[in-house]
């Protein structure tokens, strides 16, 4: 089984779909929302440092996010294949991966789940995290996109591309095909 890289902005369906192909093709998800909130609720220095910035709706800082990131992703973990989801945000935390991966020579997949800002304000609302206020979603997706942009040039057109406004089933349809 491959690894596999999903990209999409928050609110995407991400989480949704990487458990669904968790299940699949069982294999594991490392999503960096939950290692951030279990970082925060365990009230490890790191996990204080984090929320101040998650607070405002600004992005934890790349050096933090990579390295609590980055000492999760393993040589074993590689060759049984895992799900990343929720890295990379940024091009730092993409070159850093891909070092991470060429250097246990791991091959992957790219998808991207491509959701509408509306089809998002409307999943997040709905969600009910306290975090999750208008101001800081359109925030959060401004900081996404203006992100996104140079971690697509940077895997060029290794990046397969999901739309992810249809319903969920069929969002994973779509997934499964680019992975099998």
């Amino acid at each position: 089984m491959h690894n596999v890289i999903l990209l999409g902005a928050p609110g995407s369906g991400k989480g949704t779909q990487a458990q669904l192909i968790s299940e699949k093709y069982g294999i594991p998800v490392l999503t960096m929302g939950d290692i951030i909130r279990a970082e925060i609720k365990a009230e490890t220095d790191l996990g204080l440092e984090m929320k101040s910035y998650l607070d405002k709706g600004d992005l934890v800082p790349d050096a933090v996010i990579s390295n609590l990131f980055l000492s999760k992703v393993t040589k074993t973990l590689c060759e049984a294949g895992f799900i990343s989801d929720g890295v990379p945000r940024t091009l730092a935390q993409a070159k850093l991966l891909q070092e991470k991966l060429d250097s246990f020579q791991a091959s992957y997949k790219i998808v991207l789940i491509n959701v509408s800002l509306d089809q998002i304000m409307d999943r997040l609302s709905k969600r009910g995290r306290e975090d999750d206020t208008a101001a800081v979603i359109e925030n959060r997706f401004k900081i996404y996109e203006s992100e996104l942009n140079p971690i697509l040039d940077f895997y060029r057109n290794k990046v397969n591309i999901v739309n992810g406004n249809q319903e969920l089933e069929h969002v994973f349809s779509d997934i499964c095909k680019v992975l099998n």
